[in-house]
Order: C-alpha cells, then structure tokens, then sequence
C-alpha cells in the first residue's frame, strides 16, 4: 500500500516571499487532482477528477462518465481558494486475515490559512457520501497551504506553508499542528510545488523566478532531498505560471498568456515526445495529471478542461457553476 511520503522541502519563517494567491472570481477553479489507483481487492472502481474553486467548494466528477458525481458547497471557509486536494482509499489491515480493506475514501483539502480532511463513500447514493468532516489548526506562517496530502492510517495530514517555507503536521483527530519543519535557509525559496501522483516527480517554482524537476528515484535521503534534477529552468525571461503540475510520464505543464491568448505548455523533460501548446480562451489556474500520466486537467473560470497528453486533443470539459 502507498500513500503520498512526507515532503520535508522546508524553511526560514522570517523570508518575505512574493506570495501568489488564486483570484477569488466567483466559481474559478484553483485546485484540481486525479485519484490515485492503490491496489484494494474490495475498493470499488474509482477514476475521478476532483476540483476545488475560490469560494471553497468541492466538485467530484467522473472521468468514464464525463458526469458530475458529487459537490460540497458551504462546507469548507468561502472566502479562501482552495489551494491544493488529494484523494485516495482509507483503509485497515486485519492481522487475523493478513488483508487490507477498503473503508472509504478521503479528500484532503488545502486553503490559504487551513486544511481539512473529508471521510467520503463511494458505495453511497449521491448525497449521502460524506461520512465526516475534520479540520486542523491554522497555517502558522499564514500560508497560502499547498501540496496537501493524508495518511489516514497515521491520522496526520500534511502541507507545505509557503509563508513560514516550512512542511506542516497535523494531527486530525485533535486538530492540532504536531510538527513545523523549515526549509534551510540556505536553499532558495520555495514559490509552489507539487508532486505527480504516482510520487515519482517533484516540481519546484521557486520565489526568484524558475523551476526545478527532481526524481525521487534518485533521492539518497535528507530532509531536503526530493532526489535527482532532472529538468531545471531559470531562466530570468521565463514568466511566472498561473499554474504548474507534473506528471508521471515526464511532462511539466505551465499555464501562461495574456487576456485572450492563454495556453498550456507542455514541456517533456524525458525526451518521449515534443512539447504541445494547448490554447485556451481563459486563464487556467489549476493544472493536474492523472495517476498514469495520460490525461491533464486544467481549471479556469467557471470550468474544467480535460486533454489527451499525446494528442493535445479535449477528451471533456465539465461546467461549474
């Protein structure tokens, strides 16, 4: 069984940073995630697409469907974006059997000061899925809160706060934060990061401008080391995204533009194929692979775009109103 490892890419509290918020329009999309695909004999079928929206709501759709399985409004503060999500199964190992079970699944969700963890059944009727609902602690740094993910069997839920440049432990069932680990203050500063599902690649933007691709296939250990570089830009005209993922087979996508000429840039960093340049007529800020690396989700005003990586070709697009 595998779940998201703890990301220690941590910090100095006193660091000012320029700290990039998503904007608050009404339904725009600031977070999206796939599911992972963990191996559980009696885990229902699961390909969803999670999104989140600058007034902290949670829409679930299907990807085999192309259908809408499920929203959260009013649960989660809506006067924060939502920041980062992961979902996955929750799970118990009967030692009588020597088997792991599938319980249900979990939605970890990241805003801007606060993280919280949604218990949510599939094997429900819509409307009756979400099982309960936990909150932790304020961000200590005053976030924002990205890169969140869950270890249900532990009940710690983890983020990086870009504000402290510290990775953050909570413990779910009391709330409380348990553990604020900084980021050398040697090390550049950390503008936004986010890891592919399968946990292979971490993609870095940092604070002066650029970013770093690390495989952790390469990582020899240290609380800093996301492994081996394998794609590094820095260049100084490089423009800051509005959103960045990266993906299991190789590829960095980065929303860039002008109003009215905005596109995803697909840079394959591995070799397997050249870049594509996806245009869109809104900005996206959200971007997210799926487990398999095939399918990239990006997040705009109002509305989700799924494509086919190889082809560049629009599989859906999901209306969030």
């Amino acid at each position: 069984m595998h779940y998201k490892p703890v990301r220690t890419v941590l910090s100095t509290a006193s660091r000012k940073l320029p700290i990039a918020l998503p904007s608050k329009s009404s339904g725009n999309v600031t977070a999206l995630v796939f599911n992972t695909e963990d191996e559980l004999g009696d885990r229902p079928f699961c390909n969803y697409l999670v999104a989140g929206t600058a007034r902290g709501e949670i829409h679930v759709f299907d990807i085999p469907s192309s259908s809408l399985v499920e929203s959260f409004k009013g649960l989660l503060p809506s006067d924060a974006p939502v920041t980062s999500l992961s979902i996955g199964p929750v799970w118990y190992f009967d030692a009588s059997s020597g088997q792991e079970h599938y319980q249900h699944e979990f939605i970890a969700v990241a805003q801007s000061k606060n993280a919280s963890v949604l218990s949510w059944d599939v094997r429900f009727p819509a409307g009756r899925r979400l099982l309960a609902f936990s909150s932790v602690d304020d961000a200590p740094g005053g976030g924002p809160l990205q890169e969140v993910s869950y270890d249900c069997s532990g009940d710690n839920l983890w983020a990086f706060d870009i504000g402290s440049q510290s990775a953050c432990q909570w413990r779910c069932s009391t709330g409380k934060l348990i553990r604020a680990e900084a980021r050398p203050a040697e090390l550049a500063a950390v503008r936004g990061i986010s890891c592919s599902i399968n946990w292979r690649y971490t993609v870095v933007e940092y604070a002066t401008a650029g970013i770093e691709v690390f495989d952790a296939w390469g990582a020899t250990g240290g609380a800093t080391d996301y492994g081996l570089s394998v794609y590094e830009n820095t260049a100084g005209d490089v423009p800051l995204p509005s959103a960045l993922a990266v993906g299991s087979l190789g590829y960095v996508a980065a929303a860039n533009g002008t109003p009215g000429a905005w596109y995803v840039e697909l840079t394959d960093f591995v070799g397997h194929a050249p870049g594509l340049k996806l245009p869109t007529a809104d900005e996206m800020t959200a971007l997210a692979f799926s487990y398999h690396g095939d399918l990239l989700a990006g997040g705009g005003p109002g509305y989700v775009i799924v494509w086919v990586v190889r082809s560049g070709t629009e599989r859906d697009r999901f209306d969030i109103r």
